[in-house]
């Protein structure tokens, strides 16, 4: 049985959880995106578009060794990739390297279509790829569909995990009853 302490604090927790999940007390957030392009041009304008449209455009880079760094420290909610960087380094490159330390969705933006590339994009499971150019209404479907997936992937996760370790502790559980 729960003690007291523990019992106020699932409380408040649930109430914490309600409270911030009713509508009345949401405050509309904005996205927070990054880009990483090498076409400077095609970057300001882009930066412009999702601005445009309500995203907050948190950072770019044009070479993937400076966005390895970048994109840790800003903590965006989604990063648009171009393919072919300026740099060692080139998007597929980027995008293992972040998910090896930071769990956040990639949107490959790119003119590179080629079978092998799209093959290798795939790897690293990316939640969108649009090619170049490309009509708004893709791009903003595409970013809305990827958050959306993220916040639901990452919800499946924390409910395996809440459930792997009441599977581990069951047995402790069931003794002490």
């Amino acid at each position: 049985m729960a003690n007291g302490t523990e019992s106020k604090r699932l409380v408040n927790q649930v109430h914490t959880h309600i409270l911030s999940n009713s509508p009345e007390c949401r405050v509309p957030v904005h996205p927070k995106i990054f880009i990483v392009e090498d076409e400077l041009v095609f970057a300001d304008d882009l930066k412009e578009i999702l601005e445009g449209h309500g995203y907050f455009v948190c950072g770019n880079a044009a070479k993937g060794e400076e966005a390895l760094i970048a994109i840790p420290e800003q903590a965006p909610d989604l990063v648009l990739i171009d393919i072919v960087l300026a740099g060692r380094m080139n998007g597929i490159e980027l995008a293992e390297s972040l998910q090896t330390c930071i769990d956040i969705p990639i949107i490959y933006i790119t003119s590179n279509s080629e079978d092998e590339t799209v093959a290798s994009a795939k790897c690293t499971r990316p939640y969108g790829y649009i090619p170049k150019p490309f009509d708004e209404h893709s791009l903003f479907s595409t970013i809305e569909i990827a958050l959306f997936k993220h916040q639901a992937d990452k919800q499946i996760r924390e409910s395996e995990i809440r459930y792997r370790t009441f599977v581990e502790n069951i047995q402790g559980i069931a003794y002490r009853y």
